[in-house]
């Protein structure tokens, strides 16, 4: 596992964390040796995790969205649940929160690199303009927020309070133990989703930016900070649009 990682490094010995990533190093693995045996030019792209555009709109809802859509679920039903109740079984709502007891493993120093998808286009078509050299750019966010800090924020949206934090396996376990029957249902019903990205919330490299800013010089333009309220754009896109359900293809592809 590395804690940096340049635009110069390939294979550092590295793990992957699921068979998308190690498809990514496949595949450009494959470009290297054809450029070589060519004697062509290459250009290689590596974007981090791509989010809505600056405006919150998204013609996808994976990655981000998809750890979060099981929270705003579990969230919904027991709004329903609780409708005529102020408590359900260690639940309770006050105002628009809801306090669902859960819990989720997240690091506390970890960083995730999230980043807008229309900077990244914009980047990358400017990059494609000059002449392919062998460069690899990295596209990706300079300054990424805390994956917890992301959390805290995206729940401040969903208005969801409660949810516990843990680091390891062995807290989480203890966690879901000491919960009612009822709420470890809800617990499992969000864990076939989180399973997936703890190794993404508990642990992530910084990657290295530079090419794309020596490259393009005075025409770069950084990317927007990701802040509270871009993630409150990109939550409110996701559930006035039902997490896509409601997006018409001809929007999708806008």
């Amino acid at each position: 596992d590395l804690d940096r990682f340049s635009e110069s490094d390939f294979y550092c010995e590295q793990r992957w964390r699921n068979a998308y990533e190690n498809s990514k190093y496949v595949g450009e693995k494959i470009i290297r040796a054809w450029a070589i045996n060519t004697d062509r030019q290459f250009t290689i792209f590596r974007p981090s995790i791509l989010i809505g555009s600056e405006d919150g709109s998204t013609p996808t809802f994976d990655a981000y969205y998809n750890f979060l859509h099981p929270v705003y679920m579990v969230a919904k039903k027991m709004r329903k649940m609780c409708l005529n109740r102020m408590e359900v079984d260690g639940i309770k709502i006050q105002d628009d929160w809801i306090n669902i007891p859960l819990v989720v493993r997240i690091s506390s120093t970890s960083t995730l690199n999230l980043i807008p998808t229309d900077w990244v286009a914009r980047t990358m078509t400017e990059l494609m303009e000059i002449p392919s050299k062998n460069k690899t750019f990295h596209l990706v966010h300079p300054s990424p927020q805390k994956v917890l800090d992301i959390l805290k924020q995206s729940l401040h949206t969903l208005k969801v309070c409660g949810i516990k934090v843990v680091e390891d396996d062995e807290s989480y376990k203890r966690e879901c133990v000491s919960q009612s029957r009822f709420i470890n249902r809800l617990q499992k019903s969000m864990e076939v989703v989180h399973k997936h990205y703890v190794p993404y919330t508990t642990n992530e490299p910084n990657f290295e930016m530079k090419a794309p800013q020596n490259v393009l010089g005075q025409q770069y333009q950084a990317p927007p900070h990701i802040s509270e309220e871009y993630l409150r754009r990109l939550l409110t896109y996701a559930i006035d649009s039902d997490w896509g359900k409601n997006i018409s293809s001809k929007q999708a592809l806008t």
